[in-house]
């Protein structure tokens, strides 16, 4: 049986799928999280915490990241050799101070490019990276603009490695499931009016999202805005500081909104996902957001940064309304609402075209293929 060692947030959808995905395959996979310092046993269901430093000196700026690289440098190295792959999922900068350690997990190495790991990365950090790079066998995308654009920056050195490999999203199974239930029901459940035209504005607590910049241009324009219109901002991981203060923002502006900053099942975020006529995405970065494709999905009218590489929806006809700039967020939420009936119409065709690139069944044969031929299985 092959076995796969996986590197990256536990608590990452697309990880804890793809590992299910694989799982279900007859694929040995565990998960070791830098972050939190866990090992996930895929076997025995079970987690172990790895103990930390003192922690005096995790306080002390600077040296709790140093003793933190050191532990899992050390962690590495109780791995050596035990993994047919070692794939690592969202390359930190930190990787290439153990580059080798790393690849001694596994008798080969994939890093998988998330988007925001190489985009919000400056030149020296991504020269830095290349560390990694150069001892990886496979270094994976799940767009097409990233990769080009990774190349382009690296000067194709590494043409020979790049690979496609897009990720499942499970919630548009539960989005299905949720056909028979009401629009109105939904918005019961999550605790929402009734009669409300619903936006959601990004998907976590990171000041990527631009919550800010996204309530000052609406603010800007609130006259013109119907009384039923209901923000809602998920914020159920990320930064809790961040969540408060976007709150007291929000206090000021007297509007209607519901800040989510409690586990979502996976239900809920599909009602989530039902329930919203609008969402905003203006990160600075993406590679391709699975909460926005769920979004698309479920016919919500996406507005999008102009800046963001989607190429791949907007050549198969996906329909998204684009901002240049985080200002014209305010008018083109106005355009949505005064143009509603038929920018929904539009909207639904995005169903398909997400169906045909997001399904898991679609996309997990090509991570299989990948491994297979990798592993000399």
């Amino acid at each position: 049986m092959m076995k796969i060692l996986f590197v990256g947030y536990k608590d990452s959808v697309f990880i804890k799928n793809l590992a299910e995905e694989l799982r279900r395959r007859n694929i040995y996979v565990d998960i070791f999280d830098p972050h939190q310092l866990l090992f996930f046993n895929g076997t025995e269901n079970k987690t172990i915490q790895y103990n930390l430093f003192p922690k005096v000196l995790n306080r002390v700026p600077g040296i709790s990241g140093l003793f933190k690289l050191i532990l899992i440098n050390r962690i590495f190295k109780r791995f050596e050799k035990k993994y047919d792959i070692c794939n690592i999922h969202f390359n930190l900068r930190r990787y290439s101070f153990i580059a080798k350690s790393i690849k001694n997990i596994g008798e080969k190495l994939v890093v998988t490019i998330y988007g925001s790991d190489f985009y919000r990365n400056s030149n020296i950090s991504r020269k830095i990276q290349s560390k990694i790079y150069k001892l990886a066998d496979i270094i994976s995308f799940a767009n097409k603009q990233t990769k080009k654009d990774f190349l382009d920056f690296y000067g194709h050195f590494y043409e020979k490695k790049v690979v496609m490999l897009r990720y499942g999203l499970k919630p548009l199974e539960y989005i299905d499931k949720l056909n028979g239930e009401s629009i109105g029901d939904s918005k019961k459940v999550l605790g929402m009016p009734d009669n409300s035209l619903v936006t959601a504005c990004g998907y976590n607590a990171s000041p990527e999202q631009n919550h800010r910049g996204i309530i000052e241009s609406v603010l800007n324009v609130k006259n013109k805005l119907p009384d039923n219109l209901f923000f809602v901002f998920p914020m159920t991981y990320g930064n809790k500081k961040r969540e408060i203060e976007i709150e007291k923002a929000l206090d000021k502006t007297n509007f209607e909104f519901k800040i989510f900053n409690r586990f979502l099942s996976d239900l809920d975020v599909a009602r989530l996902r039902r329930v919203s006529d609008i969402m905003i995405n203006v990160q600075p970065t993406d590679q391709l957001s699975g909460s926005m494709l769920e979004h698309l999905y479920a016919g919500s009218i996406v507005i999008a940064g102009s800046w963001l590489p989607y190429g791949v929806l907007y050549d198969s006809g996906a329909f998204i309304l684009k901002v240049d700039s985080i200002g014209e967020i305010g008018n083109k939420v106005i355009e949505a609402l005064n143009n509603f009936e038929d920018y929904k119409k539009q909207a639904r065709k995005n169903q398909s075209i997400v169906d045909e690139i997001g399904r898991w069944e679609r996309n997990i044969n090509q991570w299989i293929k990948v491994y297979k031929e990798l592993s000399g299985e």
